[in-house]
């Protein structure tokens, strides 16, 4: 699947049904990414911890141990301690 569009002043205009595909909206920032074949890429950027801060809300203070326990449970465990 291929559609050709033309660049004004530095605008893309970008079909309807990549928008769609993408799940992107009027406005929405992407990334455009050179791929190993040679060509671009245009993606969704992802979000960065700073973006994420503040999302998950805590009764009490969460130590980093905590968190480093989480993270080792949801990759399915594992006792070995990777920090130096």
């Amino acid at each position: 699947m291929g559609e050709t569009v033309r660049i004004t002043a530095g605008t893309i205009k970008v079909p309807e049904s990549v928008l769609t595909t993408l799940g992107l909206k009027d406005g929405d920032a992407v990334e455009i990414v050179a791929n190993e074949a040679g060509g671009f890429e245009i993606r969704k950027p992802g979000k960065s911890f700073e973006d994420l801060r503040g999302i998950v809300k805590f009764d009490r203070p969460v130590t980093t141990d905590e968190i480093i326990g989480w993270v080792r449970e949801m990759r399915g465990g594992g006792d070995d301690d990777e920090r130096d």
